[in-house]
């Protein structure tokens, strides 16, 4: 878990390196609250599936470098979205009493 916690610390000063670099008004929408959940390789997350595509096309290879900078190796950076589809919830299939009793009715037959 310390190790996890010294990456977070490193994550907020490259986080402020990018605000001067790219602009706090741009760099606020992308990584504002972006969050390292992950220590062994840098898993970013956030939720949106938008942003982590951008962050991925865009900012992923500069992130690297700023950690690989900062630490002085190599350091592979990955992006997971939290997000929660609504489509894929509402494609869940739920049972009801009318499908149960058709169902059972079909295997009568």
């Amino acid at each position: 878990m310390a190790r996890l916690d010294d990456i977070k610390v490193i994550w907020n000063i490259i986080k402020g390196d990018i605000y001067e670099e790219i602009g706090h008004n741009l760099a606020e929408i992308w990584f504002d609250t972006l969050e390292v959940t992950d220590g062994e390789c840098v898993t970013l997350s956030k939720n949106s599936n938008f942003h982590i595509s951008v962050l991925k096309a865009k900012y992923k290879e500069m992130i690297e470098k700023k950690f690989e900078s900062f630490l002085c190796i190599p350091i592979k950076v990955s992006f997971l979205s939290t997000e929660v589809s609504e489509k894929n919830q509402a494609n869940i299939p739920l049972k009801t009493e009318k499908t149960i009793r058709k169902t059972n009715f079909e295997e009568n037959e």
